[in-house]
């Protein structure tokens, strides 16, 4: 059984959309860095969710860097 080469190869993509859930980080982001090596696209989305603004966990800087960003 001849197997080709090009099976063992992971599959490339050639548009990603890549949803930044939380924030933007990217140092240890594995979904973002796959997409990286693998699409010859990305298409970043982030979803405002103006309930964050009232959350306790919400500090003043992090509101003024999403909407900066």
């Amino acid at each position: 059984g001849f197997i080709h080469q090009s099976l063992y190869r992971p599959m490339a993509f050639r548009r990603v959309l890549h949803w930044f859930r939380r924030d933007f980080r990217l140092e240890d982001n594995t979904a973002l860095l796959t997409a990286c090596t693998e699409a010859q696209e990305i298409i970043p989305v982030y979803i405002f969710d103006p309930g964050w603004l009232s959350r306790p966990d919400t500090s003043p800087e992090r509101v003024v860097f999403l909407l900066d960003s």
